[in-house]
C-alpha cells in the first residue's frame, strides 16, 4: 500500500515539475527582459549624451573658425565629424542589436504564457494582442467589470513613436555629415 502511495505522490510531483519549470524559466527570462530594456535605455541616453557633446564641440570650433580661419580648426572639425559618424553608427547597431533581443525575450515569454499547463499571468501575450489590435478590451475573467482599455498612447506606440530610437543615429549621422562637407569644402578652398 505504501507503494502505491508513493507511486502517486512522485506522479503527482511529476505532474507539477513542467508547471514550475515553466514558471522559473519564466522568471529567469523576465529578469533578463528588465535587464535588456533597461539596458537599451541607458544605451540611449548615453549616446544621446556623447552625441550633444560632440555636436556641441564641432560647434564652438566651427563658430571661431568662421571668426578666426585656421587649418588646426578646420581638421580638428573634420576628425570630431568622423568620429561622430563612426558613433552614429556604432550606436545604430547597438541600439538594433538591443532591440533584437528585447523582441527575442518577449517572443518566448509569450511562447510561454500560452501554452495550455501555464497558469500564470499573461502579459506579454496580452500586450503582444492589444498591440497587433488596439480595438481590443482586456477584460478580467473573475470581474467583468475590471477590464484594461487601451488608450491613445496604447495604440499608437509601436506605429509611429516607438521607432523614434531608430531616427538618432540617422539624425546625428546628417548633422555630422553636413559639418564634414562644410569643413572639407573649406580646406579644399
Amino acid at each position: 500500500m505504501n507503494q502505491i502511495n508513493n507511486d502517486q505522490e512522485s506522479a503527482g510531483k511529476k505532474d507539477n515539475l513542467p508547471s514550475t519549470h515553466n514558471q522559473l524559466i519564466y522568471s529567469s527570462i523576465i529578469s533578463s527582459w528588465n535587464g535588456a530594456v533597461g539596458s537599451q535605455h541607458k544605451l540611449l541616453s548615453g549616446y544621446i549624451m556623447a552625441h550633444s557633446f560632440l555636436i556641441a564641440g564641432i560647434v564652438l570650433l566651427f563658430t571661431s573658425f568662421e571668426r578666426q580661419p585656421n587649418i588646426i580648426i578646420n581638421i580638428s572639425i573634420l576628425l570630431l565629424s568622423g568620429a561622430g559618424l563612426l558613433l552614429s553608427l556604432q550606436m545604430a547597431l547597438a541600439w538594433g542589436r538591443f532591440v533584437a533581443r528585447v523582441f527575442l525575450l518577449e517572443w518566448h515569454l509569450q511562447r510561454i504564457e500560452k501554452q495550455k499547463s501555464w497558469d500564470g499571468p499573461t502579459p506579454f501575450k496580452d500586450w503582444a494582442e492589444i498591440r497587433d489590435n488596439p480595438r481590443i478590451n482586456i477584460i478580467d475573467p473573475e470581474d467583468n467589470a475590471n477590464q484594461f482599455y487601451a488608450n491613445w498612447a496604447v495604440r499608437h506606440n509601436k506605429k509611429r513613436w516607438a521607432p523614434r530610437a531608430r531616427i538618432i543615429p540617422v539624425l546625428t549621422a546628417i548633422i555630422y555629415l553636413f559639418y564634414l562637407s562644410v569643413s572639407v569644402y573649406k580646406l579644399v578652398k
